[in-house]
């Protein structure tokens, strides 16, 4: 958040940035056809060279390689083809559609082996459409020339709070600036909080609720899951429809009538889960359930919390658990998040987060699983196999 007002408020540099760095693909992407068993997807499915070329594309269940939401959309019904051919998962809510989009730093075929080992698994085999979240670490370093007097900014506290503050240099009287392949993921999702770039991912979200909500047979229902910086561009494509509804609706309907029925196509049929949010702009209109851990330093820092609601859109419902352990892995979907949602559920006595958001509603308590309940329920699902850093999380912690 800091960051993205570092940027916002220094207009040359959010151009410097945003000019240098942002969703673009390199010259040298390939794309490489992929066989596949399933017919319903040949000639659909494609590999590629660089990462970001999976953006908002959807994973294939058996097969590697993603296909993209322009396909998908070119389908008879798309939303029975997502469902049919592009999920993972075996129980279904008969009429619902879910989509996962998963968080940075992560590669298409890692992200979707996490989510079909994991998160499902876990979430009761909760079935769900992966849409990618592409990650720029595998195009190295870029670099960049700066105004000198741009060097303050981008050196800020705030930028390197959010660990996207540039090495410089300078070399025959030119100021370069350089992102390491780390930063890029990082860098990228401060340009979008701070409305600066429109990634792939936004598009495809954005056209998938346009399907679900404007398409034939609709609107039907259809469940985000938003993890991480998938907080961030989903919620900044959820406002980019709503936006878009009403441009194209307010010529006949009247502006402010548009948008009140853009937010209740939203209220009437989406439910977004957050998983470790980093947004505080969430709109106003779908439902929301956001799950984090109180000790998880992201959500703390720069998302949407029970302590800190503002921006995360009218009556959430905020699950906060014990995070089990220590710094990022906190964070962890596929350690602890995934196992403190589905453990929630059943201590509430519902089978779907659905269910537990209209529980809620209807003002009936709403009880989160103690530390010693989650600690088993980590040790029972092999939390501990899906650490990023073992060594640091289990610092201190007894399962």
């Amino acid at each position: 958040m800091a960051a993205a007002l570092a940027l916002t408020s220094n207009p040359q540099a959010m151009a410097a940035l945003a000019a240098a760095f942002g969703p673009a693909l390199p010259s040298n992407t390939t794309y490489t056809p992929v066989a596949v068993n399933d017919p319903a997807v040949t000639n659909l499915v494609f590999t590629t060279n660089y990462d970001e070329a999976n953006d908002g594309k959807f994973s294939v269940p058996g097969a590697a390689g993603a296909v993209s939401m322009k396909d998908v959309l070119a389908q008879p019904d798309p939303a029975a083809f997502i469902d049919q051919h592009l999920s993972f998962g075996s129980k279904t809510i008969p009429g619902l559609l879910c989509v996962f989009v998963p968080g940075l730093n992560t590669p298409e075929a890692e992200s979707e082996r996490r989510l079909e080992n994991q998160y499902s698994p876990v979430m009761g085999g909760r079935r769900m459409a992966h849409l990618h979240m592409g990650s720029d670490g595998d195009q190295g370093d870029v670099d960049f020339i700066v105004d000198p007097a741009l060097v303050s900014v981008l050196q800020s506290p705030a930028l390197a709070a959010a660990g996207i503050a540039p090495a410089i240099r300078n070399e025959g009287g030119v100021t370069y600036a350089r992102l390491n392949a780390g930063q890029r993921d990082r860098a990228e999702a401060v340009l979008v909080s701070a409305g600066l770039i429109e990634t792939e991912i936004m598009t495809s979200v954005k056209a998938l609720l346009q399907m679900r909500l404007e398409g034939p047979g609709g609107p039907g229902k259809l469940d985000l899951l938003l993890y991480s910086r998938g907080s961030i561009d989903g919620g900044a494509a959820i406002e980019g429809w709503i936006a878009d509804y009403t441009k194209r609706h307010g010529p006949t309907l009247g502006e402010a009538a548009a948008e009140a029925e853009a937010r209740k196509l939203l209220r009437d049929n989406v439910l977004v889960e957050t998983f470790g949010n980093a947004n505080r702009h969430f709109p106003d209109g779908p439902q929301y359930i956001h799950w984090s851990a109180f000790n998880d330093p992201l959500t703390k820092d720069a998302g949407s919390t029970a302590t800190n609601p503002n921006g995360g859109g009218k009556d959430a419902l905020y699950m906060h658990y014990d995070g089990v352990f220590q710094g990022f892995d906190a964070h962890n979907l596929g350690a602890v998040g995934a196992a403190a949602m589905q453990l929630s559920l059943e201590l509430n006595g519902v089978s779907s987060s659905r269910q537990l958001y209209a529980a809620k509603q209807a003002g009936k308590a709403i009880a989160t699983p103690t530390t010693d309940q989650l600690k088993a329920r980590i040790k029972q699902t092999k939390g501990t196999d899906w650490l990023w850093n073992p060594a640091v999380a289990m610092t201190g912690v007894t399962l």
